[in-house]
Protein backbone atom coordinates (compact mmCIF):
# COMPACT_ATOMS: atom_id res chain seq x y z
CA UNK A 1 0.00 0.00 0.00
CA UNK A 2 1.12 3.32 -0.76
CA UNK A 3 2.45 5.74 2.27
CA UNK A 4 1.56 9.22 2.03
CA UNK A 5 3.15 12.34 3.94
CA UNK A 6 1.30 15.06 5.56
CA UNK A 7 3.95 17.74 4.31
CA UNK A 8 2.18 20.93 3.77
CA UNK A 9 -0.70 20.48 4.82
CA UNK A 10 -1.71 21.72 8.13
CA UNK A 11 -3.64 19.92 11.13
CA UNK A 12 -5.54 21.59 14.05
CA UNK A 13 -5.61 19.50 17.50
CA UNK A 14 -8.42 19.75 19.95
CA UNK A 15 -7.88 19.13 23.01
CA UNK A 16 -4.01 18.47 22.17
CA UNK A 17 -2.24 19.76 25.08
CA UNK A 18 -2.61 16.73 27.81
CA UNK A 19 -1.15 13.13 27.23
CA UNK A 20 -3.33 11.34 24.59
CA UNK A 21 -3.32 15.18 22.47
CA UNK A 22 0.73 14.74 22.37
CA UNK A 23 0.88 12.10 20.86
CA UNK A 24 -1.79 13.09 18.56
CA UNK A 25 0.37 16.07 17.95
CA UNK A 26 3.61 14.10 17.31
CA UNK A 27 2.31 11.49 15.00
CA UNK A 28 0.84 14.82 12.88
CA UNK A 29 4.33 16.54 12.59
CA UNK A 30 6.38 13.77 12.45
CA UNK A 31 3.97 13.10 9.05
CA UNK A 32 5.05 16.51 7.93
CA UNK A 33 2.21 18.59 8.75
CA UNK A 34 2.41 21.87 10.28
CA UNK A 35 0.08 21.30 13.88
CA UNK A 36 -2.02 23.83 15.29
CA UNK A 37 -2.70 23.44 19.18
CA UNK A 38 -4.58 25.54 21.53
CA UNK A 39 -5.34 25.56 25.39
CA UNK A 40 -6.69 27.71 27.90
CA UNK A 41 -3.63 27.34 29.93
CA UNK A 42 -0.48 28.84 28.49
CA UNK A 43 1.83 26.74 30.63
CA UNK A 44 0.68 23.40 29.10
CA UNK A 45 1.03 24.72 25.88
CA UNK A 46 4.81 25.54 27.01
CA UNK A 47 5.08 21.90 28.48
CA UNK A 48 3.70 20.59 25.08
CA UNK A 49 6.30 22.64 23.47
CA UNK A 50 9.14 21.26 25.81
CA UNK A 51 8.28 17.72 25.48
CA UNK A 52 7.93 17.98 21.35
CA UNK A 53 11.53 19.43 21.37
CA UNK A 54 10.05 23.10 20.30
CA UNK A 55 9.46 21.53 16.41
CA UNK A 56 9.59 24.74 14.31
CA UNK A 57 6.14 23.21 12.29
CA UNK A 58 3.96 23.31 16.16
CA UNK A 59 2.02 26.47 16.19
CA UNK A 60 0.75 26.97 19.62
CA UNK A 61 -2.35 29.38 20.66
CA UNK A 62 -3.47 30.37 23.86
CA UNK A 63 -7.15 30.68 23.43
CA UNK A 64 -10.35 28.34 24.19
CA UNK A 65 -12.52 26.72 21.50
CA UNK A 66 -16.12 27.13 23.32
CA UNK A 67 -18.59 29.77 22.01
CA UNK A 68 -17.67 33.06 22.35
CA UNK A 69 -13.76 32.60 22.12
CA UNK A 70 -13.52 30.23 19.58
CA UNK A 71 -13.65 32.58 16.36
CA UNK A 72 -10.96 34.71 17.94
CA UNK A 73 -8.98 31.95 18.92
CA UNK A 74 -9.51 30.41 15.34
CA UNK A 75 -8.56 33.49 13.55
CA UNK A 76 -5.53 34.08 15.66
CA UNK A 77 -4.52 30.51 14.11
CA UNK A 78 -5.18 30.72 11.14
CA UNK A 79 -3.11 34.33 11.07
CA UNK A 80 0.04 32.24 10.97
CA UNK A 81 -0.57 30.15 9.25
CA UNK A 82 -2.12 31.67 6.50
CA UNK A 83 -5.28 30.84 6.83
CA UNK A 84 -4.06 26.93 5.66
CA UNK A 85 -6.31 24.14 7.50
CA UNK A 86 -7.13 20.99 5.72
CA UNK A 87 -7.59 18.39 8.95
CA UNK A 88 -9.11 18.70 12.46
CA UNK A 89 -8.34 16.18 14.93
CA UNK A 90 -10.93 16.55 18.31
CA UNK A 91 -9.66 14.32 21.14
CA UNK A 92 -12.33 14.15 23.53
CA UNK A 93 -11.23 11.37 25.88
CA UNK A 94 -11.91 13.28 29.30
CA UNK A 95 -11.82 10.23 31.54
CA UNK A 96 -8.40 9.88 30.80
CA UNK A 97 -7.19 12.58 32.45
CA UNK A 98 -10.41 14.16 34.25
CA UNK A 99 -8.69 13.76 37.70
CA UNK A 100 -5.67 16.28 36.94
CA UNK A 101 -7.16 19.72 38.24
CA UNK A 102 -4.72 21.23 35.29
CA UNK A 103 -6.83 20.58 32.49
CA UNK A 104 -9.22 22.01 30.58
CA UNK A 105 -12.55 19.48 31.72
CA UNK A 106 -11.73 19.23 35.45
CA UNK A 107 -14.53 20.35 36.64
CA UNK A 108 -16.17 17.19 35.07
CA UNK A 109 -14.62 14.96 38.36
CA UNK A 110 -15.58 17.87 40.39
CA UNK A 111 -18.77 16.58 41.55
CA UNK A 112 -21.21 13.91 42.08
CA UNK A 113 -24.00 13.33 40.16
CA UNK A 114 -26.70 13.34 42.57
CA UNK A 115 -25.60 16.45 43.89
CA UNK A 116 -26.07 18.67 40.79
CA UNK A 117 -29.18 20.86 40.12
CA UNK A 118 -31.24 20.49 37.43
CA UNK A 119 -29.71 23.54 36.15
CA UNK A 120 -25.91 22.74 36.75
CA UNK A 121 -27.04 18.69 35.13
CA UNK A 122 -27.87 20.91 32.09
CA UNK A 123 -24.74 22.70 32.09
CA UNK A 124 -21.94 20.35 33.07
CA UNK A 125 -23.29 17.37 31.14
CA UNK A 126 -22.77 19.20 28.05
CA UNK A 127 -19.73 21.09 28.78
CA UNK A 128 -17.73 18.90 26.49
CA UNK A 129 -20.18 18.26 23.62
CA UNK A 130 -20.89 21.98 23.37
CA UNK A 131 -16.83 23.15 22.94
CA UNK A 132 -16.82 19.99 20.23
CA UNK A 133 -19.76 21.56 18.45
CA UNK A 134 -18.22 24.96 18.84
CA UNK A 135 -14.99 24.25 17.08
CA UNK A 136 -16.68 22.00 14.78
CA UNK A 137 -19.29 24.91 13.83
CA UNK A 138 -16.02 27.33 13.89
CA UNK A 139 -13.81 25.32 12.05
CA UNK A 140 -15.84 23.49 9.29
CA UNK A 141 -16.02 26.41 6.89
CA UNK A 142 -12.44 26.90 6.98
CA UNK A 143 -11.03 23.37 6.28
CA UNK A 144 -9.64 23.36 2.34
CA UNK A 145 -7.89 20.47 1.33
CA UNK A 146 -4.34 20.58 0.03
CA UNK A 147 -3.09 21.02 -3.20
CA UNK A 148 -3.81 16.93 -4.34
CA UNK A 149 -4.93 16.30 -0.56
CA UNK A 150 -8.23 15.66 1.41
CA UNK A 151 -9.81 17.35 3.92
CA UNK A 152 -10.45 15.34 7.03
CA UNK A 153 -12.35 15.57 10.70
CA UNK A 154 -11.21 13.26 13.15
CA UNK A 155 -12.95 12.50 16.65
CA UNK A 156 -11.07 10.78 18.78
CA UNK A 157 -13.08 9.28 21.69
CA UNK A 158 -13.30 7.19 24.25
CA UNK A 159 -11.99 6.14 28.15
CA UNK A 160 -15.76 5.74 29.35
CA UNK A 161 -15.81 1.93 30.24
CA UNK A 162 -12.93 2.19 33.26
CA UNK A 163 -10.38 0.46 31.49
CA UNK A 164 -7.74 -1.10 33.40
CA UNK A 165 -10.15 -0.35 36.89
CA UNK A 166 -9.57 2.86 36.58
CA UNK A 167 -12.54 5.40 38.35
CA UNK A 168 -14.59 6.97 35.91
CA UNK A 169 -16.22 10.36 36.48
CA UNK A 170 -20.29 9.98 35.88
CA UNK A 171 -19.96 13.76 34.39
CA UNK A 172 -17.18 12.36 32.71
CA UNK A 173 -18.90 9.78 31.48
CA UNK A 174 -22.36 11.81 30.30
CA UNK A 175 -19.54 14.29 28.64
CA UNK A 176 -17.66 11.68 26.64
CA UNK A 177 -21.08 9.61 25.24
CA UNK A 178 -22.65 13.48 24.45
CA UNK A 179 -19.32 13.51 22.26
CA UNK A 180 -19.75 9.94 20.61
CA UNK A 181 -23.49 11.23 19.16
CA UNK A 182 -22.03 14.63 18.16
CA UNK A 183 -19.29 12.60 15.86
CA UNK A 184 -22.00 10.39 14.54
CA UNK A 185 -24.41 13.19 13.79
CA UNK A 186 -21.53 14.97 12.18
CA UNK A 187 -20.55 11.64 9.95
CA UNK A 188 -24.23 11.19 9.04
CA UNK A 189 -24.79 15.33 8.38
CA UNK A 190 -21.22 15.22 6.05
CA UNK A 191 -21.70 12.02 4.57
CA UNK A 192 -22.03 13.83 1.05
CA UNK A 193 -19.53 16.80 1.88
CA UNK A 194 -15.96 16.37 0.28
CA UNK A 195 -14.67 16.39 3.73
CA UNK A 196 -14.13 12.95 5.51
CA UNK A 197 -15.07 12.52 8.74
CA UNK A 198 -14.22 9.77 11.08
CA UNK A 199 -14.13 8.83 14.64
CA UNK A 200 -11.45 6.89 16.00
CA UNK A 201 -12.69 4.94 19.52
CA UNK A 202 -10.25 4.46 21.55
CA UNK A 203 -11.24 1.16 24.44
CA UNK A 204 -7.78 0.30 25.60
CA UNK A 205 -6.37 1.84 28.88
CA UNK A 206 -4.18 4.78 29.37
CA UNK A 207 -1.08 5.26 31.84
CA UNK A 208 -1.95 1.52 32.81
CA UNK A 209 -0.24 -0.27 36.14
CA UNK A 210 3.19 -1.98 35.70
CA UNK A 211 1.41 -5.20 36.35
CA UNK A 212 -0.95 -5.05 32.95
CA UNK A 213 2.48 -3.51 30.73
CA UNK A 214 4.26 -6.46 31.86
CA UNK A 215 1.66 -8.97 30.71
CA UNK A 216 0.51 -6.90 27.77
CA UNK A 217 3.40 -5.12 26.64
CA UNK A 218 3.07 -2.94 23.60
CA UNK A 219 5.34 -2.17 21.60
CA UNK A 220 5.17 1.55 21.87
CA UNK A 221 3.25 3.89 24.06
CA UNK A 222 -0.83 3.72 23.08
CA UNK A 223 -0.15 7.85 22.84
CA UNK A 224 2.10 7.21 19.86
CA UNK A 225 0.43 4.96 17.68
CA UNK A 226 -2.96 6.95 17.88
CA UNK A 227 -1.02 10.01 16.86
CA UNK A 228 0.16 7.43 13.87
CA UNK A 229 -3.27 6.38 12.87
CA UNK A 230 -4.86 9.85 12.47
CA UNK A 231 -2.30 10.99 10.42
CA UNK A 232 -2.55 8.17 9.03
CA UNK A 233 -5.91 8.78 8.47
CA UNK A 234 -5.62 12.49 7.41
CA UNK A 235 -3.04 10.94 4.40
CA UNK A 236 -5.57 8.33 3.45
CA UNK A 237 -5.37 8.86 -0.33
CA UNK A 238 -8.46 6.81 -1.06
CA UNK A 239 -11.82 8.96 -2.73
CA UNK A 240 -14.51 9.74 -0.12
CA UNK A 241 -17.00 7.22 -2.02
CA UNK A 242 -13.83 4.35 -0.68
CA UNK A 243 -13.10 5.82 2.73
CA UNK A 244 -16.32 6.26 3.54
CA UNK A 245 -16.80 8.21 6.57
CA UNK A 246 -15.77 5.91 9.14
CA UNK A 247 -16.00 4.69 12.77
CA UNK A 248 -13.01 2.84 13.51
CA UNK A 249 -12.27 1.45 17.04
CA UNK A 250 -9.47 0.27 18.76
CA UNK A 251 -10.44 -3.03 21.38
CA UNK A 252 -6.94 -4.79 21.47
CA UNK A 253 -3.31 -4.55 20.90
CA UNK A 254 -3.79 -6.58 17.68
CA UNK A 255 -6.62 -3.42 16.87
CA UNK A 256 -3.71 -1.10 17.39
CA UNK A 257 -1.88 -3.20 14.57
CA UNK A 258 -4.20 -3.25 12.12
CA UNK A 259 -5.15 -0.18 12.01
CA UNK A 260 -1.35 1.64 11.62
CA UNK A 261 -1.53 -1.16 8.75
CA UNK A 262 -4.39 -0.11 7.10
CA UNK A 263 -3.72 3.55 7.16
CA UNK A 264 0.17 3.72 6.85
CA UNK A 265 1.95 6.96 6.65
CA UNK A 266 5.37 7.97 5.87
CA UNK A 267 7.68 9.96 7.89
CA UNK A 268 8.05 13.50 6.04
Amino acid sequence: MAMRSLKGQTAWVIGGAGLIGRGIAHGLLRAGATVIVNSRHANRLTSLAEELGHPEKLVTINGSMMAGDAERTAAEALGVTGGMLSHVVAHSGVAWWSRESRDESSTLAAKALLSLSADEFATHAAQLPALHFSALRTLLPRIHPAEGGASTYTFVTGGTDGAAGSYVAPLAQLNAHAVYGLAAAARAELINSPLKVAELRVNLGINRPADERAADPRERPLSLDIGAIVAGVAADPEPKGVFSSSFLELNTNEDVTAMRERFPVRDA
